[in-house]
């Protein structure tokens, strides 16, 4: 009976220690998963702080740089600030002394005037034969001098029947007077010296040629009577009145001299100043008034206020610049330099980018 008693049903002892080693070996490897959790949740909790700490060096970073930067145009801000006081202090210092000298004599504005365009001549210019390589000047309605050749048959006859009353009152005169000096003219005579102008070359079997620089504008022919002398141009049926002043100068009826080429005289004044005109020339400086735009091509454009009012050509002759804008401006100005124009009626343009 004990005997059986002692082969009761059990698991063996190895069974035990066998089941006995796999829990332990499951709560170590348990605890090994808990502590690398715990360890990578450290390692993210310790590399989030390190990231906090290096977004707060570099928010720090730009905030040094950003107060850096505020003081410095902060200073650089003062300096022109102390520029521009010190400047406007000199400025008045010196308009104090000379007002002039800083603001400008400027001319009294006035309001645009749109003359009709003159009539132009119908003589064809044609080219000069005595120009060598150089092209002929721009085609250009004839000036103010060279209009003192044109008039009405009346006027021709007016000027023909003063002329014989004056020679016929010479011839009555008392006898014993002397001899008037008899002068001739030959080669070519510019108006006040300027190759570029009006000119007028004579030759000896009595012909002429006038020219505007370089372009021809009609044929005539000449007589010398005394210390006068009278050019015809037949294709316009009028004459042009001299006085010999001597066998270099004549001077016409406006008072005006031509002087021989290779004279003195011409060779003082026949280098006339070249300018270029650029831009948007303003009359009295007032972009609210008449604008005159030049281009390189010879072509303006006709402005007043902003409002195109045409466009047309230009031409400059030493310093002096003639306009046209068909049928709505036609005007002469003289150039004082490249930013200063002034019209024949004594208004100035002032140039302005």
């Amino acid at each position: 009976m004990s005997q059986e008693n002692k082969n009761t049903t059990g698991a063996p002892a190895g069974d035990t220690t066998s089941a006995l080693f796999v829990s332990a070996r499951k709560k170590q490897l348990e605890q090994q998963e808990s502590d690398r959790r715990a360890k990578e949740k450290e390692d993210q909790r310790l590399a989030a702080e390190a990231e906090v700490r290096r977004l707060e060096r570099e928010v720090e970073e730009r905030r040094r740089k950003a107060e850096e930067n505020a003081r410095r145009a902060e200073a650089d801000a003062a300096a022109e600030t102390r520029r521009i006081a010190e400047e406007a202090k000199a400025r008045q210092t010196q308009a104090a002394a000379n007002p002039d000298a800083v603001l400008g004599a400027q001319p009294q504005k006035k309001e645009i005037k749109m003359p009709s365009m003159p009539k132009s001549s119908s003589a064809s210019p044609a080219t000069s034969p005595a120009a060598s390589g150089g092209a002929a000047a721009a085609k250009a309605p004839l000036n103010t001098k060279m209009l003192a050749i044109i008039g009405g048959v009346a006027g021709v006859i007016i000027l023909i029947v003063v002329l014989i009353f004056a020679l016929g009152r010479g011839n009555d005169s008392g006898g014993g007077s002397k001899a008037p000096t008899s002068y001739s003219v030959s080669g070519g005579y510019y108006l006040n010296g300027d190759a570029e102008g009006l000119n007028i070359h004579f030759s000896d079997s009595g012909s002429a040629e006038v020219y505007l620089g370089d372009s021809l504008l009609y044929n005539g022919h000449c007589e010398v009577t005394e210390n006068r002398l009278v050019l015809t141009i037949a294709s316009i049926g009028d004459e042009m009145h001299f006085t010999i002043i001597d066998g270099d100068t004549i001077m016409d009826n406006d008072g005006d001299s031509y002087y021989r080429k290779g004279s003195a005289e011409g060779a003082q004044t026949a280098q006339a100043p070249s300018f270029t005109l650029d831009g948007g020339y303003y009359l009295g400086g007032d972009k609210n008034m008449l604008n005159i735009y030049f281009y390189n091509d010879g072509t303006v454009v006709l402005y007043q206020g902003g409002v195109s009012q045409g466009e047309g050509h230009y031409s400059i002759n030493g310093s002096r610049l003639n306009v046209t804008v068909p049928g709505v401006y036609d005007y002469a100005f003289d150039i004082i330099d490249e930013e200063t124009i002034v019209d024949s009626d004594g208004d100035y343009f002032f140039k302005i980018d």
